[in-house]
């Protein structure tokens, strides 16, 4: 594909998590480094155990702000 005729590249699940674990480590919040993140055709699952609700939600909100990130399953777990 080229920007020429009109198309967007698509970029690769593991381009994808490249990015979006600089993502992760950018915030900070140590915590965030710990979660496993999969890819797949651009959607995004999050996987793991985390403290807090407002973890989870910083999670997720980053990695829908990384480029290329179409949708978020937000599988984090919050310890009791």
């Amino acid at each position: 594909m080229s920007i020429a005729d009109g198309t967007r590249q698509r970029v690769t699940d593991v381009e994808l998590l490249d990015r979006i674990n600089s993502a992760l480590d950018s915030v900070n919040y140590p915590e965030l480094k710990g979660i496993r993140c999969l890819a797949s055709d651009c959607n995004v699952s999050l996987v793991g155990t985390i403290s807090s609700y407002y973890l989870k939600q910083v999670a997720q909100t980053t990695v829908l702000q990384v480029s290329g990130v179409r949708r978020v399953d937000n599988q984090l777990m919050v310890r009791p």
